[in-house]
């Protein structure tokens, strides 16, 4: 399943980090891992799981002058996200970022040329673009020949982003791993 299935707020979060965070069901975190096969290790736009999110609520909860039963809730559903995620690793459904290999899928690309997008800052669509360079051909050596009109041709559309790889390009040339 892709985002277009699974709605995302701005910073990534599923339905599964929205519930995970609020814990205002437990009812709602299982119906969304059972019926939906949502992986409770899949990882917001920032890195969080909704595991991560549980638990910083647990933490949160334990720190300020929350009610004994809510501290209580929130270590059950911790436990309850780590469990749903082992038993179910085989049947669950990952969501993934455009351009990230669907289930069944199989997509190719450079760990060198993620790392680059990494060390660019374009972290969380690091693997898509990778993907995008990798399905037109596009190797590290032929990266350092990339134009912004190739990389629009490519479907990378936001110039702040292009300026970015090419800026990226310009400095890997200079200074090589």
């Amino acid at each position: 399943m892709t985002l277009d299935t699974f709605p995302l707020d701005g910073k990534g979060n599923s339905l599964l980090h929205i519930a995970s965070k609020s814990c205002s069901s437990m009812q709602i975190v299982k119906y969304l891992i059972r019926h939906f096969k949502m992986d409770p290790a899949w990882r917001n736009f920032e890195g969080a799981s909704s595991v991560d999110l549980a638990i910083q609520s647990l933490e949160e909860a334990k720190l300020g002058a929350s009610p004994p039963q809510r501290v209580s809730e929130l270590q059950a559903l911790v436990e309850h996200l780590e469990k749903e995620h082992e038993a179910l690793a085989g049947d669950l459904v990952t969501v993934t970022l455009p351009g990230q290999a669907e289930e069944g899928q199989v997509r190719v690309y450079s760990k060198k040329m993620v790392k680059f997008f990494e060390r660019i800052g374009l972290t969380s669509m690091a693997i898509s673009y990778a993907q995008k360079l990798a399905e037109n051909d596009v190797d590290m050596e032929g990266l350092g020949l990339v134009t912004d009109v190739q990389l629009k041709e490519l479907g990378i559309n936001k110039i702040g982003v292009r300026n970015k790889i090419l800026q990226g390009i310009r400095d890997w040339k200079k200074y090589p791993d």
